[in-house]
């Protein structure tokens, strides 16, 4: 099977993935309100974002030990049980089970998908954001279908309908995977050196040390822009859905029905603009590019403290779609630069526990924030987050496999 064969089975899955978490996010917050009310909805999130901080470490050793591929098929239909089974559990506590579990499948299948993916781009160098940026637009692509998809069933048969199909639909993904994926058969030996190779700026290294794990601390330190990046997303991220339609509706004034729209204008600047990007950043440069968005996507999230209008309130969301999440599969695919080929589960692993602890750490203190000090200082302190990462990202830009590569060009010309 081709590489490119490969990578195309992969977009498929995600987007069979994406479908059954978009109708299981568009009905959760409901069924869950239904249930125990609105106050409960916030710490069932957080159980949710605790399945995935719990659970991104051992997932990633369960991908390096077991395959990525065969892990993946187990994540994915882990993930089908306790979807399906959410509408027919009782109690909080049974509830925050199946939440918590649902977010440990979760960060399971994103870091074997990732892993997968980031093995199949090896042979794609020159082209890997590209290549992530057109991963995250199939999965997000499944997110808006899944949402279409709980509305039609949601309206027939209630959650009762919805959520076996949830389920249903990441199995059939589960056996897609196993079906369709195969991983081709290359020692990790060969695979460390031609990371090497290809990133150039550092010498290969002799077959034992390629081969050797890498320390925690060592890694860290070679995927640190992504992982900053991946916290800031998912910091903004969490806070923003929650805290940014009661700011518009409370301070600016704007009618819900138009608050209601934010979501999906924030993803479809996204799905338009991620490739985009990701070809500009396999072009110029991984880090460039990231922080431009993010000095472009700071001016958006001022913006919404500075504009009223509704219409220009929804350009700035689709704009700050259009960066500051566009930049997450531009730093994904800077972690296959910066590690070898045989460290990329672990690395992945760290990667989305960063992620998932932005996720659980945004709400409480941007909710402490607006709280205290009010709508705008908590936007703020969202800007001062993102000018952190673009300032860390300038000062190590050497950590662009492309800064080198100019570097080199620069004092071979001279």
């Amino acid at each position: 099977m081709s590489t490119s064969s490969s990578i195309r089975h992969l977009f498929y899955s995600a987007f069979l993935f994406g479908l059954a978490c978009g109708v299981s996010l568009a009905l959760t917050p409901l069924l869950i309100e239904g249930e125990f009310g609105k106050a409960s909805l916030g710490p069932l999130a957080v159980a949710n974002a605790l399945g995935i901080v719990a659970f991104a470490i051992p997932a990633s050793w369960l991908a390096k030990h077991v395959s990525p591929k065969n892990a993946l098929v187990v994540f994915l239909a882990s993930y089908a049980v306790f979807d399906g089974c959410l509408p027919f559990v009782h109690g909080e506590y049974a509830v925050a089970g199946v939440r918590f579990f649902d977010g440990a499948c979760s960060v399971g299948v994103w870091i074997c998908s990732e892993t997968l993916l980031l093995a199949q781009t090896r042979l794609n160098e020159r082209d890997k954001a590209n290549l992530t940026s057109q991963y995250a637009v199939w999965l997000a692509s499944g997110y808006v279908g899944g949402s279409i998809v709980a509305n039609l069933t949601n309206a027939h048969g209630g959650a009762v309908l919805a959520y076996p199909v949830s389920a249903a639909i990441a199995a059939l993904g589960a056996l897609y995977v196993a079906i369709f994926i195969h991983v081709p058969h290359t020692t990790t030996h060969a695979a460390g050196l031609a990371d090497e190779a290809i990133r150039g700026g550092e010498p290969a290294l002799p077959d034992a040390k390629v081969a050797a794990e890498m320390s925690l601390p060592s890694l860290l330190v070679r995927i640190r822009c992504s992982v900053f990046a991946a916290f800031a997303y998912g910091y903004f991220q969490a806070a923003v859905v929650i805290f940014l339609p009661i700011y518009l509706m409370e301070n600016k004034g704007i009618a819900e029905n138009k608050v209601t729209l934010l979501p999906g204008i924030f993803c479809l600047g996204m799905l338009l603009v991620s490739n985009p990007v990701g070809r500009l950043a396999d072009r110029f440069g991984h880090l460039l590019v990231m922080r431009v968005l993010a000095g472009f996507g700071l001016c958006m999230v001022l913006g919404f403290v500075a504009l009223s209008d509704w219409r220009a309130m929804h350009a700035a969301v689709f704009l700050a779609g259009a960066s500051l999440a566009a930049m997450s599969p531009i730093a994904l695919a800077l972690v296959g630069f910066v590690v070898p080929a045989h460290q990329y589960s672990r690395a992945n692993g760290i990667y989305n526990l960063f992620y998932a602890s932005g996720i659980l750490m945004g709400p409480p203190i941007s909710g402490w924030i607006f709280t205290r000090f009010g709508g705008p200082a908590m936007l703020e302190q969202l800007t001062a987050l993102w000018a952190a990462f673009a300032i860390f990202a300038w000062v190590n830009a050497g950590d662009d496999p492309a800064h080198a590569r100019a570097l080199a060009k620069s004092a071979a010309r001279a």
